[in-house]
């Protein structure tokens, strides 16, 4: 899908991740990210979204 190329092409990262807490249900946190200025580079750093910017 769009936000799983998104993250790993560097352009947005996952910081929180979303589902049930308390009475109902939370949405995943983004942020914009330079990631992308290193894609295709030895310095890439590869990320989904699973993994957690901290």
């Amino acid at each position: 899908n769009a936000l799983d190329q998104l993250i790993g092409n560097g352009f947005v990262d996952p910081v929180e991740k979303g589902g049930i807490r308390s009475e109902g249900m939370t949405g995943s946190k983004y942020r914009l990210s330079k990631r992308w200025r290193h894609f295709g580079k030895r310095g890439f750093k590869k990320m989904d979204k699973k993994t957690l910017a901290l």
